[in-house]
């Protein structure tokens, strides 16, 4: 059975996947628990992946596969307790969406309740509802305070609704619960970045790129150390990322600091990729036309001199 399943995540690892790098570093984690029979952390990881994408077919088919390993002896999140809930994972792995919400609403009135609540929540969440998701996170926390995923999906959430202040409670919360979690810090993270709160932004990527250092984690680094005028650390950091993100924001960020440093040319090539992969080519445009400028005052000045 054991070689059997070994081979099951290998044939895993080698499909192709659209997933972020940290879904699939996740991935990579998950599976090396399963290998050693350890699937509570195996479901844990899962969990995870499936918080940022709850559609990583990776991840729902190794699930799965879990699921009917332990299915004698199936205790996590106490799905055992609440058979509505089990109902609506096989609706969602079939594609059945509105039986998968009718047997969560009913899972509602069962015994533990609040994993019903909390499987609401994470599927308005995927089709961006954030109000409803938000309501049904709450209500799962309500039932359970010391439920930790309803915390961190209402921050990701919240933060996802650009409610920067209201997400930080919530994360916090998680964090008290599972001090280790490298996505809580960085939501995090992000929602002090936009709030303008650099230094405790720093500190919270510090700690998510010291557990997990992933590209998407050191990117928001960078934007970090770039609003602090820390320009050459931000740029070595765009620079070893570069392979992994190839954005608009990526490319963005690398000419802001090119910028700074007094690197024209260099800045406005990196603005010219941003404005080929961005949707906001106004905004961008004005930077460029900004640097071209600066670049063409120059040029002229050093013709003028080499006439006198």
């Amino acid at each position: 059975m054991k070689k059997a399943f070994v081979i099951l995540l290998i044939l895993f690892c080698a499909l192709s996947t659209k997933a972020s790098e940290i879904e699939d570093d996740y991935l990579d984690i998950a599976s090396n628990y399963a290998i050693i029979g350890d699937y509570k952390n195996t479901s844990a990881y899962l969990d995870k992946i499936l918080q940022i994408n709850p559609n990583n077919s990776n991840a729902l088919k190794l699930k799965d596969k879990i699921s009917d390993i332990n299915s004698k002896n199936r205790n996590y999140l106490d799905e055992n307790l609440n058979p509505y809930i089990k109902d609506a994972m096989k609706y969602k792995h079939s594609g059945d969406t509105q039986k998968m919400i009718n047997a969560l609403q009913e899972g509602t009135k069962a015994p533990n309740g609040y994993l019903a609540y909390y499987y609401l929540g994470n599927y308005f969440r995927s089709i961006n509802d954030y109000k409803n998701a938000i309501d049904f996170y709450k209500t799962s926390i309500a039932i359970k305070p010391n439920f930790s995923p309803a915390y961190l999906g209402l921050g990701i959430t919240l933060n996802h609704a650009r409610m920067f202040q209201s997400s930080i409670n919530p994360l916090e919360k998680y964090l008290e619960i599972e001090q280790n979690d490298d996505l809580a810090y960085y939501i995090k993270a992000q929602s002090e970045f936009e709030l303008g709160l650099f230094q405790q932004a720093l500190n919270d990527i510090n700690k998510s790129v010291t557990i997990n250092n992933a590209p998407e984690y050191r990117l928001v680094k960078a934007k970090i150390l770039t609003k602090t005028q820390n320009y050459q650390e931000a740029k070595k950091i765009l620079h070893e990322i570069l392979p992994n993100i190839q954005t608009s924001e990526t490319y963005e960020y690398m000419g802001l600091c090119e910028y700074n440093l007094g690197n024209y040319s260099s800045a406005l090539s990196n603005y010219e990729r941003s404005i080929i992969l961005s949707e906001d080519d106004k905004r961008l445009e004005a930077k460029y036309n900004e640097v071209k400028s600066i670049l063409e005052s120059r040029q002229n000045e050093k013709i003028q001199g080499n006439q006198e």
